[in-house]
């Protein structure tokens, strides 16, 4: 039979119990045929609700006025762990009011119908039973105690009763084995959790890890129609099952197969890949649950030419492809929106080739639902198996599908699903339309990996009733999937002489996993806590600076700094205060001689020093000594600022007016001598001046 008949065949029993617990069912396979069935020790069809469900108990009395159970606590998730001791109970207490004997715990289901779970004393004034757990059906449920006879059909979670009782939220857990016998290995496990926001029931990848998505109203507690139906999984055939060519996972290029679909191909086959036991975590408070499993992936055991379709025929046997496929669930919001990690990594040491299609699907009970992928258009659209869909850009992103398009937003008829990725996929294959009863999609996925380098596929799910809240949520998973980086150092904006720069900076991401940082290329160094460090060369002239950070599902993010390196400046050469002016200056009327003196404008400080003269040469200043010596002039300090010239006034002593009075000149050097503030060097500067009398008063007649 063709995967689509199968599928068939699942829908078909899903909307037979439709309105119970779609939590019960399980897969099954019958003579190679997946289907979904019910789990007999639930067996509860619409049509046997009012005849055997309601079969109440003893005998109607009308002495019962009120009722309260009082245990367990509103919203309480109890577990029916199959997997586990199966006479666990769930303790139901509670206080009457009247003159009753019994009272009969019920569990009426806001989809409709009850069932009587217990009868029970309750002529004390209380009451109490200890039911066991697997007689609780996996669905919202209002339990009350309710005189015996008494239809409690009508009564909704918002309904006024003299009969009160908490709405629980059941949960459960069961392994799957071949023939259904727990001596077989395991091929598959299904977990079921219901919250206030929605209903989720989860198996292994080779049969749905996403089994379906509901949602749940928060006031009625009635659950929708399915919305995600099949989802990250990777089945034996692709193509929808329709003239399938090879399975969904190809390992060095030879098919490969997980545990639930290694059934279907030799059940019987010496080295089956059985489902080790998942590890599970489930919070009975707030129904918040974790599961790890991990599935060993195996090809035909044969030499030669890869056998398609297998079966035990031509797949005597299997043989490991050396590659385990990890998955890790986690329910711990409102269950409107679920998180799936996968994780395919090499157990032999060696290098593989992955080429995976991961299984994506949404429901159409009507067969009249839509898709719509944002970067074609912004609406639901009917599609067809083949119709071609352009691949998503790079990075985080999502789908969305509608159950049925034509009904309006805000119902649960209305509900709708969405699938976010962390890495965008290769290619987007439709495999069945949204004409049939559930749309088909496989996401293309390659990657060569080593023990070191495994390939990484992140997913969210949510469901909602609106576009704009399943929207609202995929793009909260799309940010939670980019990773984060920040360049600390240097500043964006500096310059540098140097031929290359340290940089550093932080690193962060959700996952919490090892990332990968390089700056313009060059690979950095990262810590634990995600700092970050590289030396990277610097052109002269302007540079950018770009950090990029990989996460483990190759989704980047980068960031960049403008850093430029300059030409690194000449050592400051103090080059002294200066004369300026004419080189023949005249004393005044008082004896003074003024100079005038410049301070060079690129002196780091004001010039301080002083300006000094003596006679050029030696000379006869005295008439009684005829020896000739050199005559000191005058000197004074002086202070400039910088690209100044300002005047010293210096006082010419006695000699030396005398002298020149009498010789009509004075050939003089001045030296001037000036301290840089900036590094406490001295500069001397000379020059050659000569030195005339004061001119002499014009008289007036």
């Amino acid at each position: 039979m063709s995967r689509s008949a199968r599928r068939a065949a699942a829908a078909s029993s899903r909307r037979m119990i439709r309105g119970y617990p779609k939590r019960v069912l399980t897969r099954h396979e019958e003579g190679g045929l997946r289907v979904r069935h019910v789990r007999p020790a639930r067996m509860l069809v619409a049509a046997a609700v009012s005849a055997a469900a309601l079969s109440f108990a003893g005998t109607a009395s009308a002495d019962f006025t009120a009722t309260q159970i009082t245990t367990p606590a509103n919203l309480s998730h109890p577990l029916d762990n199959q997997d586990a001791d199966s006479s666990v109970k769930l303790h139901v207490a509670g206080t009457s009011t009247g003159t009753g004997t019994n009272v009969d715990i019920s569990c009426i289901f806001p989809n409709g119908g009850a069932q009587v779970l217990a009868t029970v004393a309750a002529s004390s004034g209380t009451f109490q039973a200890d039911i066991s757990v697997s007689d609780v059906p996996s669905l919202p449920c209002i339990l009350r105690a309710v005189p015996p006879g008494t239809d409690p059909l009508t009564q909704r979670p918002s309904d006024t009763s003299p009969f009160e009782g908490p709405i629980i939220l059941p949960g459960y857990r069961q392994t799957k084995f071949i023939d259904d016998n727990p001596a077989n290995p395991a091929i598959d496990f299904q977990v079921g959790n219901i919250k206030s926001g929605g209903a989720w029931t989860y198996d292994s990848a080779g049969a749905c890890t996403i089994y379906d998505g509901d949602v749940l109203d928060p006031v009625t507690f009635d659950i929708s129609n399915d919305s995600l139906y099949c989802n990250a999984a990777f089945f034996d055939v692709n193509n929808g099952g329709h003239s399938p060519t090879r399975s969904e996972l190809v390992i060095d290029r030879r098919n490969a197969y997980l545990p639930a679909d290694a059934q279907t191909v030799n059940k019987n086959a010496a080295h089956f890949p059985a489902l080790a036991t998942p590890a599970f975590t489930y919070d009975q408070a707030t129904g918040d649950l974790t599961v790890h499993y991990v599935e060993h992936i195996v090809r035909c055991d044969v030499t030669g030419a890869d056998p398609y379709p297998a079966n035990p025929g031509n797949c005597s046997d299997f043989a490991d492809t050396g590659v385990q496929l990890d998955t890790w669930i986690s329910q711990n919001s409102d269950a409107s929106t679920t998180s799936v990690i996968q994780r395919f990594s090499a157990t032999d040491g060696n290098v593989h080739d992955i080429d995976a299609l991961s299984e994506q699907e949404f429901a159409q009970l009507n067969s009249s639902g839509g898709l719509l992928f944002p970067w074609i258009g912004s609406s639901y659209q009917p599609y067809a198996a083949g119709d071609p869909v352009a691949a998503p850009p790079a990075g985080p992103g999502s789908m969305y599908g509608k159950n049925d398009l034509a009904s309006p937003e805000g119902t649960l008829a209305g509900v709708q699903g969405a699938v976010t990725w962390a890495a965008a996929p290769e290619s987007v294959r439709i495999t069945q339309g949204t004409s049939d009863a559930q749309s088909g999609l496989e996401l293309a996925y390659r990657k060569t990996i080593d023990p070191s380098s495994p390939m990484w596929l992140g997913w969210s799910f949510a469901v909602g009733d609106t576009l704009s809240g399943i929207t609202a949520s995929a793009h909260a998973a799309e940010a939670g999937f980019m990773p984060h980086i920040a360049i600390t150092s240097p500043a964006d904006g500096s310059s540098t002489t140097a031929a290359a720069t340290h940089v550093t900076g932080t690193a962060s991401d959700s996952s919490g996993d090892t990332l990968g940082v390089s700056v313009n290329g060059h690979s950095a160094s990262v810590d634990s806590g995600g700092n970050w460090s590289a030396d990277i060369p610097l052109n002269p002239g302007a540079n950018t600076v770009t950090a990029t950070v990989t996460n483990r599902y190759g989704t980047s993010a980068s960031t960049s700094h403008s850093v430029a390196r300059v030409s690194a400046s000449p050592p400051h050469v103090f080059h002294g205060a200066r004369f300026r002016g004419a080189h023949t200056l005249r004393l005044d009327r008082h004896g003074n001689l003024v100079i005038r003196v410049t301070c060079p404008a690129d002196s780091a400080t004001a010039c301080s020093g002083t300006a000094s003269l003596v006679s050029a040469s030696a000379v006869h200043a005295a008439a009684r000594r005829p020896r000739a010596k050199v005559l000191k002039v005058g000197s004074h300090k002086f202070r400039i600022k910088p690209g100044r010239t300002g005047k010293v006034k210096i006082r010419v002593t006695a000699k030396a007016r005398r002298y020149i009075n009498k010789h009509n000149r004075l050939r003089v050097k001045l030296t001037i001598t000036s301290r840089d503030g900036a590094t406490a060097a001295n500069k001397k500067i000379t020059a050659k001046l000569t030195i005339k009398p004061a001119a002499k008063k014009k008289h007036h007649r």
